[in-house]
Parts: structure tokens; sequence; C-alpha cells
């Protein structure tokens, strides 16, 4: 009866996963004249993904002014700006495979204990043998998935500028 009310996926739930939210704004501004014209506009993105770390956002800005020179010529120039940061988590997915020939983890495995510490589940090799390891010299190969989740997830990040000139 006391394993009735566990259940990783309550733990997946409560500390790995979350509510998906996007975010976009934008502000535009143009004008001009008979002889010339402008527009200024910017943006910014923000997504915050189902997973806990999992974020990306982007801000854009662009400019553009034509001028007449003359009857037959016309300039026109242009600048715009980029830039996307994009945080990707180490994924836990669902359902977890432990492998060592298993193909799902029991459901009444805990991720996460009482004080929110992150506990170790069978995964890949035989569980007792991997405890066996902690008093030796060797690194722990305990598997912890909350551990997993919250170290710093890779970041990829990309700018661009780009400039236009050009006579009509």
């Amino acid at each position: 009866n006391a394993l009735r009310s566990i259940d990783y996926r309550y733990d997946l739930d409560k500390y790995f996963y979350r509510h998906p939210i996007r975010l976009q704004s934008a502000i535009n501004l143009s004008g001009g004249s008979a002889s010339s014209s402008y527009y200024l506009g910017g943006g910014y993105d923000r997504n915050f993904g189902k997973q806990y770390q999992e974020d990306f956002s982007r801000y854009s800005f662009r400019t553009n002014y034509s001028v007449k020179l003359g009857n037959k010529i016309e300039l026109h120039t242009g600048l715009s700006f980029s830039q996307l940061i994009n945080k990707v988590p180490y994924k836990i997915d669902y359902p977890i495979n432990p492998g060592a020939g298993k193909t799902s983890l029991y459901p009444y495995a805990d991720l996460v204990g009482d004080d929110a510490e992150a506990l170790s589940i069978p995964y890949r090799y035989n569980y007792n043998y991997i405890a066996s390891l902690a008093s030796s010299d060797l690194l722990d190969w305990q598997y912890r998935p909350f551990s997993e989740a919250r170290l710093d997830p890779a970041e990829q990040s990309n700018s661009n500028i780009m400039l236009n000139v050009g006579l009509t």
C-alpha cells in the first residue's frame, strides 16, 4: 500500500516539466514625405519550453531609409540586427528506459526525495554493482535524473548584422 502514492511521473511533472509559454512583442514606426521615407521596427520573442531551463529568446531591429536624389535616382539604405539565444537542457524522456535488459522503469521509482534531493535509479548497469563501487576510488556512477536535469543547459547563440545600400 505504501507504493500507491509513489509514481515517478509525479516527480517528472513537478520537477522536470512546466507549461510552455510563448511571448512576442513588436513595435513599428514609419513615415515620410514625397521625397523620402523611413521605417523603424523592433521585436522581441521569448519562449519558455516544456522542460525547466529550456529557453529561447530573440531580439531584432530593422531600419530602412529611402530618399529621392533626383527625378530618376533614389537611394535606399537599410540596417538589420538580430540576436538569438537558445538554451537546451538535458532531456529526460518519458518513459525512462533504464537499459540492462529492461524496457521501462518501474512506476513506483522515486526520482526526488522528500527534501528535494536527487535520488538514484537503476540505469544501464546493475544497481547493486554500481552501489558497491561507491566505496572504491572510482567516480560515482549512480544515475540521478534530477541532478542531471539541473546541470547548466547547452547554450547556442547567433547574431546577425546586415547593411544594405542601393540606387534605383
